[in-house]
């Protein structure tokens, strides 16, 4: 209470600083309570739309809301936040979270296939994408990119193979 106190001390002498908005979403979702962190950081995304981070952040606090009905939203804050920030593993972390809780079992291993192939985790990228690629409608551009990942992963088509059957046991 004492940090939210002075961070909006802050605020009153500087309510436009986006980087404000953000410590007190941080703390707020910190201390448990994501609904105001989303608040605020919703306020942050307003005051500084392109980064991506702040955006990354409102997703968090709406998925730690845990309402079915808002995981849309938090889905489409994750894919700007990479729009800006490409670079961002967790942002796929978050998005496989979401997708798993939509029960969207092949876009939340595409995310997660993302992710290991980020950090150059490159077994476990293919095997998720594998995974994704099995449960994606042929042709989509997730689809696409899940073959994308095995094939950069260094897989041939005798591996694919392979990585398919060991998927349907």
């Amino acid at each position: 209470e004492d940090a939210l106190r002075q961070i909006d001390t802050l605020l009153a002498e500087s309510p436009e600083n986006a980087f404000l908005w953000e410590l007190k979403g941080q703390v707020l979702f910190e201390a448990g309570r994501p609904a105001e962190a989303e608040t605020a950081h919703r306020r942050s995304v307003e005051l500084l739309p392109e980064a991506g981070l702040l955006r990354l952040n409102l997703a968090q606090a709406i998925i730690a809301e845990e309402r079915p009905d808002r995981l849309d939203e938090a889905v489409a804050e994750l894919h700007r936040s990479l729009a800006y920030e490409r670079d961002n593993p967790f942002a796929y972390l978050l998005m496989s979270q979401a997708y798993g809780a939509m029960g969207d079992d092949g876009q939340a291993r595409l995310a997660q296939a993302e992710y290991h192939f980020s950090i150059e985790e490159m077994e476990d990228a293919q095997r998720a994408a594998v995974f994704a690629r099995a449960r994606l409608e042929p042709g989509t551009a997730a689809y696409r990119r899940a073959v994308d990942i095995i094939l950069a992963t260094g897989a041939s088509m005798q591996d694919i193979d392979e990585l398919d059957r060991s998927q349907q046991n």
